[in-house]
């Protein structure tokens, strides 16, 4: 009998629908249930195991990119005196004026999209005219809200292809 719980198979004490037909018919679905609730978790926290170590080797080549990148703009400025580098089997890396950007955390979008957007009835978010209010907002002296964070203006590195 337990061995059918470790199957595809339908139980004995069920009909053909899976309907248990007597009270041995339910005590072995509760059986399967907790079976599958404990299969279920098990797979949930490998699944998460998985997740995490992927995000942290996602995060940890994005610091190592930001360096590189970092070392690049350096290099720009310092030996080529900010004239573009320019490497054709490479492509070409040029420093360029960033102006100053609002990020948005995702679960705050909607909550500013409502707040800052359109003032239209039927609301449809729009992230590009909400951050420019927020970005307005920030410029003229005010609190930057919990879920934004202010980037100023700079100098950063940008490489076109060969």
């Amino acid at each position: 009998m337990i061995e059918q719980l470790y199957t595809d198979q339908p139980l004995a004490d069920t009909d053909e629908w899976g309907i248990p037909e007597n009270d041995l018919g339910i005590r072995n679905l509760m059986i399967l249930d907790q079976k599958l609730a404990r299969a279920e978790e098990k797979k949930q926290q490998l699944l998460d195991q998985i997740t995490h170590l992927y995000k942290t080797e996602v995060e940890t080549i994005r610091a190592r990119r930001r360096q590189v990148r970092e070392a690049i703009k350096t290099g720009i400025q310092v030996v080529n005196n900010g004239e573009p580098a320019r490497f054709p089997d490479v492509g070409t890396a040029y420093l360029r004026e960033t102006p100053a950007k609002v990020e948005v955390e995702a679960a705050y979008l909607d909550r500013f999209s409502r707040e800052f957007g359109t003032g239209r009835e039927e609301w449809k978010p729009n992230t590009a005219e909400t951050k420019a209010r927020l970005l307005e907002l920030v410029k003229a002296g005010g609190e930057v809200p919990t879920g934004v964070s202010f980037v100023p203006a700079g100098v950063d590195v940008s490489i076109r292809g060969s």
